[in-house]
Formats: C-alpha cells, sequence, structure tokens
C-alpha cells in the first residue's frame, strides 16, 4: 500500500497543481500566459523534489510500529470514537442542532455565513472544540482501519463524519465532497473488494456524474437556476468556475514584498502554543477575497476568492520567488507521508492527508500546514508512548 501513496501522492501533485493553478494558463479562461514560465518552474520545484524524498528512505520509521496496534487496539478504538464525539459536539454547541440531523433538504448557503464563522472562531469553547477535533482525526481514521473487514460499518463511519459538518453548518464544499467519495473507492481498491480496471472504470463514470452535480451546487447555493445544458457545456462551465480566481492573478501580485513567509511559517507552527504571542500574519484567502470584493472577512456578502498555491506563493515570494514556496511544500509533505507511509494501520488516514493534499492547491497550504504539523506531531507522541510502554512490559 506504501507504493499506491507514494504514486497517489506524485499523481496528485502534478494533476491538481495544473488543475487549481493551470487551467488560467493553458486555457482561453483567462489571459495569465505571462505567469507560464513561472508556473512551470513552480511545478518543477513541487514535482521533482517531492518524487526524491517519497523515493527515498529520508524519515521513515525504523522501528515496526504496526505490533501496537495489535497491543492497543482497543484503545486506539475509544480515542477513534472520542473523536468522533468531539466531532458530534458541535451539533451541541455554540447551536443546538441535534434534531437536526434527519432534515437532509437543509443545504444552503447564506450571505451571513462568514459572519457566524467568524463569531465561532472568536467563542473560546467552540475554537477548542475545533482545535481537539482536528487533533483527534487521525484517531478516527485508525479506528477505521480497525473496521476495513466490516465494509458496510467502514462506509457507514466515513459518511458519519462529513454528515455532522453538514448538520451542523448546512452546507458541504464541493471539494469535500469528492474527498470522501474518493476514500470509499481508495477503500475498495485497497482491501481488494474491486480491481484496479474496475476502480478506474468507476472513477471515470463518477466523474462523469460528479461534474453537473458540482456544477448545479456551484449555481444553487447562490439562488441561481441552472437550467438545462449538455455535458461539454457543463464541463466548459465546470473549469470557467475553477478558473474564476486565477484571473485576479495579477492581484496577488499586489502582496508581494508587503508579506513575510518567515511569519507565515511562525504562525502556523507556534498557533497551538498557549501564551505564544501572535505575529498578526493574515489568512491569504481572505486578504485576496478583500482585494478582489472589497468586502472585509465577517462581512455580509463576503465569499472566499482561493488564490491557488502558486497564487500563495506570488504573495509571499513575488512571481520570481514562488519556487521557493513549492520547494517548501515538496519538503513538508514528503517528509510527514515518508514518516507514516510504512505504519499499516495508518493507511486510511495516508490516504486523507494525501487527499487534502490535493485538495489545498486551490489555495490553502496555510491550513494545511498547521493542521497536519500539530496531528503527526500528536499522533507520534502517543504511538511513541504506547511503544514505549509495550517495549516496558516485554
Amino acid at each position: 500500500m506504501n507504493k499506491f501513496i507514494e504514486k497517489l501522492l506524485i499523481i496528485i501533485a502534478i494533476t491538481m497543481c495544473t488543475f487549481f493553478s493551470g487551467v488560467g494558463i493553458f486555457t482561453n479562461f483567462t489571459d495569465n500566459t505571462e505567469y507560464l514560465i513561472s508556473f512551470l518552474i513552480f511545478m518543477f520545484f513541487l514535482v521533482v523534489p517531492l518524487s526524491i524524498i517519497v523515493k527515498s528512505n529520508l524519515f521513515v520509521a525504523k522501528k515496526n510500529y504496526d505490533e501496537i496496534f495489535t497491543d492497543f487496539k482497543r484503545l486506539f478504538i475509544v480515542l477513534g470514537i472520542l473523536a468522533l464525539l468531539t466531532h458530534f459536539a458541535k451539533l451541541l454547541y455554540p447551536e443546538f442542532r441535534l434534531f437536526d440531523i434527519f432534515q437532509f433538504n437543509r443545504y444552503h448557503f447564506s450571505n451571513d455565513t462568514f459572519i457566524v464563522r467568524l463569531e465561532q472562531r472568536n467563542d473560546p469553547i467552540y475554537s477548542f472544540l475545533n482545535s481537539l477535533s482536528i487533533i483527534m482525526l487521525p484517531f478516527y481514521f485508525i479506528f477505521l482501519y480497525s473496521l476495513r473487514k466490516k465494509p458496510f460499518l467502514f462506509i457507514l463511519f466515513i459518511m458519519l463524519y462529513p454528515y455532522i459538518s453538514f448538520v451542523q453548518t448546512g452546507y458541504v464544499g464541493r471539494t469535500e465532497m469528492f474527498l470522501w467519495l474518493s476514500i470509499i473507492l481508495i477503500y475498495f481498491y485497497s482491501e481488494n473488494i474491486i480491481k484496479k480496471r474496475t476502480l478506474f472504470i468507476i472513477i471515470l463514470v463518477t466523474l462523469i456524474f460528479l461534474i453537473p452535480v458540482m456544477n448545479f451546487l456551484f449555481y444553487y447555493r447562490q439562488g441561481i437556476d441552472v437550467g438545462k445544458f449538455s455535458f461539454s457545456e457543463t464541463l466548459n462551465d465546470f473549469l470557467r468556475q475553477e478558473s474564476i480566481s486565477q484571473s485576479y492573478l495579477y492581484i496577488t501580485e499586489l502582496f508581494a514584498g508587503q508579506l513575510n513567509f518567515l511569519e507565515m511559517i511562525e504562525r502556523w507552527l507556534f498557533n497551538m502554543v498557549p501564551f505564544y504571542p501572535d505575529n498578526n500574519f493574515p489568512v491569504l484567502s481572505y486578504i485576496f477575497s478583500t482585494a478582489i470584493t472589497g468586502i472585509e472577512y465577517g462581512g455580509r456578502n463576503f465569499y472566499i476568492l482561493l488564490p491557488s498555491a502558486f497564487g500563495e506563493g506570488i504573495m509571499m515570494l513575488g512571481k520570481s520567488g514562488t519556487w521557493i514556496y513549492a520547494l517548501f511544500i515538496a519538503i513538508f509533505c514528503g517528509v510527514i507521508i515518508n514518516a507514516m507511509k510504512n505504519i499499516k494501520f495508518l493507511r486510511y488516514w495516508n490516504v486523507f492527508f494525501v487527499l487534502n493534499f490535493g485538495m489545498a492547491f486551490r489555495g490553502g497550504f496555510q491550513t494545511f500546514f498547521s493542521q497536519y504539523f500539530y496531528t503527526t506531531l500528536i499522533l507520534f507522541l502517543v504511538m511513541f508512548l504506547m511503544r514505549f510502554i509495550s517495549e516496558k512490559n516485554v
């Protein structure tokens, strides 16, 4: 499975980076040809170092951690259930939504959505619950690994987690929908429920089905009637939607020289350290969106336009220095996946990590870095303690 994870990581790096950044350069939806050389250099310093790292044994776990899953299986299951309960608690606070759990037609996107998110972010109890659910998430995927021989339960629990998020917010993103469906397909393949050829056919059929659905959701959340389109028209419109943010790449250059890349690293590195002074480094997608719409985050009718990973690099390092950001992404992700890829019970956490890595190319690496730095740190700390206790009892 580790070879599959390596290949998946490289394939996703190439396809997602090209799709979320290149679609606005290589198509006629925007006039971004001036960024072509910088983008190709960005791709080189992303894909080549990432490939070298994952093919090497750099930072690969030398000790056999798989034994601790057998020794501490019950504890892992308890931690996984606690992770689910922590996520479930967000249906109880700050707003009681438990009775909404059977209201399947709650999909909406309010003009006040980001006002609500800002209020939640400033609520210390909710912030604690949210941070705890993020840190506990790897254990939920270890719990799912324990259910791998029970397909019905595995799929039930894999769908339950995003459904709780849907009940809480009344909204599910198109990329999130794609992510969880992908995990189910990879599960079928990794457990030999389906063969590679069948997987390819299912992926193809799923994409043909999902593109119209995602296109519909794009308009539905804005209250716009989609109408009827052929598949080619729908595909063309879908690509146009994904290139909207990229038509504003020139905006990203306005921030070059104003933002410090090292301050961004400091922000996520010490994000969860109590009493560490905040350096007030902004959320890149928020200031990018504000520069385009003129509406501050938390304001009515605010919505996010994502700059893409390539755009994030330009914002901090300029068009000529964005390759440094690509290299940093490659090293960060390559080291983390190397540390985890040989540990069998982290199989579905690795899949989740790789798929989120792909989604981050839309313009979310700032959050991605912080989330996976801390989850990896806590995960290995717990595994180290378990291994220490296990060896001491021998």
